[in-house]
């Protein structure tokens, strides 16, 4: 659930809807502060149905949003890290309201919508809500959109962000590995 603020701050909520009616309604179990605009979209869009993309140099917090999201709701979330038209570090976290907390919906080919050059692959392992999983091996459906991504477009960087480990690097053959190039700071320094 998304609730604007008239600060210069929004604030993200993960909780129950516990039905509708009179008493009824949404119990917030942990927020987030972010910044305005991060996850702004058309009034009353579900962005779990659309992803999102950030602009101005907010990779670092769209990323820490998406793990937020991810380890709330148990579900898989993945995206790509590209570098903008304009120098920024930017973020494209590709839907999930089809995800599973094993297994996420990635494109075989990815261009960053708002141009540019893409950087790196993310991707959670969320584990389930019996505490159960999350772990930071790669599948092998993992590998085989590492595989894929690389041919497509370009890309050599697979970060996995785990409940239970925090973050790996991995290769297209899912062995975890040392960086091919540099990570972005907002991946090295958070997880």
């Amino acid at each position: 659930m998304q609730k604007k603020t008239k600060d210069r701050y929004d604030i993200i909520e993960a909780g129950k809807v516990s039905g509708i009616g009179p008493g009824k309604g949404f119990k917030s179990n942990t927020k987030m502060k972010l910044s305005k605009g991060i996850l702004s979209g058309k009034e009353n869009q579900d962005i779990s149905k659309t992803g999102f993309v950030t602009c101005g140099n907010l990779q670092e917090e769209a990323l820490n949003v998406a793990v937020f999201i991810s380890f709330s709701c148990h579900k898989e979330i993945s995206g790509v890290g590209y570098d903008g038209i304009m120098g920024n570090h930017d973020l494209e976290v590709f839907k999930w309201a089809n995800n599973t907390d094993g297994k996420s919906d990635n494109p075989r080919v990815f261009s960053p919508q708002k141009g540019g050059k893409s950087v790196f692959h993310f991707h959670t392992h969320c584990g389930n809500k019996k505490g159960q999983f999350g772990y930071a091996k790669p599948s092998s459906a993992d590998q085989i959109v590492a595989n894929t991504l690389r041919d497509t477009s370009g890309i050599d960087t697979y970060v996995l962000i785990s409940r239970k480990n925090g973050s790996v690097l991995f290769n297209e053959n899912g062995r975890i590995s040392p960086y091919v190039k540099p990570l972005p700071k907002s991946v090295r320094l958070k997880y």
